[in-house]
């Protein structure tokens, strides 16, 4: 079959003595394997990598372990210092209001763990429909983790390999292989919120300080995400064991002490490639990059509607056009396909590393998102009213467009099919577009009031805390399932019935690790970040201005 799914790709372990080599191993498993089947050995390959070897090492620590553990202790320290604060204060009946008001008081406050866990489940309704978007973005993070668990299956050994050929080929899996699209709703909704905020400032005549917004930023996303990547580089090495223990947590560890800094630096999509940390961690440099760009656009072109509007669109045809291109003059998939000899290593694989990461490839949503935007804002200062048949006409070509944006990549994974550019440039350059007129409808329709129950489904409370939880679950999701596939000891049986068990077994997990790392840092940062732009030097407005860049970067981090 010639979709890309083959069936005679086998891992598996063998113990061996430690005096051996990893070609030692490699020769003598081939000389077995072609004296067993009666092949020639041109007709078998073994493969054993130096990195697939592993013998018993002692527990050594060195001084970037010793960092992390230090940090860990510190953060420890300030959440058990904070908590107690924050109880005592509560049995204390008598309280004066200097106290509460005091800069020193909330500072200790924002490591509580009581006093984040009430933020965290904290919803007021809102009134212009934007409550939605906790509802899409949680909806787009458990659809990650159901791809990003399949993926893991996949990469693993697997028993019954023949039943890969078959479920991909069913309709239904086209949703589990379509995790692209559920990533770039984060771009879109990003992008959507910055412009929105961006054009309310303007119409109050408050300016937006560049330099204090991008600083807020990197201060509210950067700590958790260092947090995350410094484990990665240290304490998944002693997070489990196993046959492949070596060959992906020590390859992952190997590769963010030697890149970690590019991931600082929010370059690691462009730069340090080969040695990519934490493979989802592409997402933060792309949106990072794209925020900075928008931000300078909206900025340098004001209060200029038309002008902004035509460079938009612009851009935007550039960007479709340049997906097109690119997947027309390269011989690449035009997004990850599903195949174990793809994501068993998603650093290694060229069209996620030459094509996927890349930010000039991903700026078609974000550039939907700030048109969106745009279009919002002004639909909501004119005070004009949608039509209940124009806003179901718009419903029935959105979900076509939804539904063809996830059921198309159905067609790379045809039995027997030829790889074809045009295919490909045509998906490559069409299916984002569609996907954001779809995500981009029900965001419109919501602030028009003309969603209904779409509305009150993703409007749900309960839907809030895994809304705000979405920036930490992005991040140590990887810890999750690289730590399952790297313990796995045995091949397994797949079946559907067990991609659903391995699919709730990550989203638990990924969820309670997103909640520790939330009370821990995340949720501090924010609070303190907030508390930054409330001790802005100058006007109420100035004030403001960096109050709303706290909002900026809120939004982009899912909250």
């Amino acid at each position: 079959m010639n979709n890309g799914v083959t069936r005679d790709d086998v891992l598996m372990g063998v113990c061996v003595p430690a005096a051996c080599t990893h070609s030692d191993v490699q020769q003598f498993l081939a000389d077995v394997f072609a004296s067993e089947r009666n092949v020639s050995l041109e007709a078998l390959l073994v493969r054993v990598d130096e990195d697939m070897c592993q013998t018993q090492e002692p527990f050594e620590l060195d001084w970037l372990d010793a960092v992390f553990i230090a940090i860990i202790c510190v953060l420890c320290t300030m959440l058990a210092v904070s908590s107690t604060y924050d109880v005592m204060r509560a049995r204390c009946k008598k309280q004066k209001d200097s106290e509460e008001k005091s800069l020193w008081h909330k500072i200790i406050l924002t490591f509580s763990i009581p006093y984040n866990f009430k933020r965290l489940f904290a919803f007021e309704p809102s009134t212009d429909g934007l409550d939605c978007l906790y509802g899409i973005k949680s909806i787009a993070m458990l659809l990650i983790i159901n791809a990003h668990s399949m993926m893991y299956v996949l990469g693993g050994p697997i028993s019954n390999t023949d039943f890969l050929q078959w479920f991909v080929q069913q309709p239904l899996s086209a949703i589990l292989n379509s995790n692209m699209l559920y990533v770039e709703t984060f771009l879109f909704t990003g992008a959507f919120l910055l412009v929105l905020h961006f054009l309310k400032q303007l119409s109050k005549n408050t300016s937006v300080n560049l330099i204090q917004v991008f600083v807020l930023r990197y201060l509210r996303l950067t700590p958790a995400y260092a947090l995350v990547a410094l484990a990665h580089a240290t304490a998944l090495r002693w997070a489990g064991a196993g046959p492949l223990w070596a060959a992906r947590a020590g390859r992952e560890r190997a590769r963010c002490r030697a890149s970690l800094w590019a991931n600082l630096l929010y370059v690691n999509n462009y730069v340090a490639t080969d040695a990519l940390c934490m493979f989802q961690s592409w997402y933060l440099a792309a949106d990072t990059q794209l925020f900075a760009a928008a931000l300078v656009l909206l900025w340098a072109l004001g209060q200029r509607r038309r002008a902004r509007l035509w460079a938009l669109l612009a851009l935007l045809a550039v960007s479709v056009g340049g997906c097109f291109v690119d997947a027309l003059l390269r011989r690449h998939d035009p997004t990850i396909l599903m195949r174990p000899k793809d994501v068993e290593d998603l650093p290694t694989d060229d069209a996620f590393v030459n094509a996927y990461v890349k930010t000039h490839l991903r700026a078609t949503s974000y550039i939907c998102g700030l048109l969106l935007g745009h279009w919002l804002h002004d639909f909501l200062e004119s005070g004009r009213k949608l039509s209940k048949r124009v806003a179901a006409a718009c419903w029935a070509l959105a979900a076509g467009a939804g539904l063809a944006a996830v059921f198309s990549v159905l067609v790379f994974y045809w039995p027997f099919r030829a790889y074809s550019r045009l295919d490909s440039a045509l998906y490559a350059g069409a299916v984002r577009l569609a996907w954001s007129a779809c995500v981009g409808w029900t965001v419109f329709a919501c602030a028009a009031h003309r969603a209904g129950p779409v509305r009150r489904v993703l409007s749900c409370r309960a839907l809030v805390p895994l809304g705000r939880l979405s920036y930490c679950a992005y991040l140590v999701n990887g810890l999750v399932g690289l730590r399952g596939m790297g313990a796995q000891r045995t091949p397994i049986h797949v079946d559907a019935l067990s991609l659903i068990k391995a699919y709730v077994s990550d989203a638990v997990l990924t969820y309670a690790a997103a909640l520790v790392l939330s009370l821990l840092i995340d949720s501090p940062m924010q609070a303190l970040s907030g508390l930054l732009a409330g001790r802005g030097r100058g006007t109420k407005e100035e004030s403001n201005t960096m109050q709303n860049g706290t909002k900026f970067i809120d939004n982009v981090a899912t909250k």
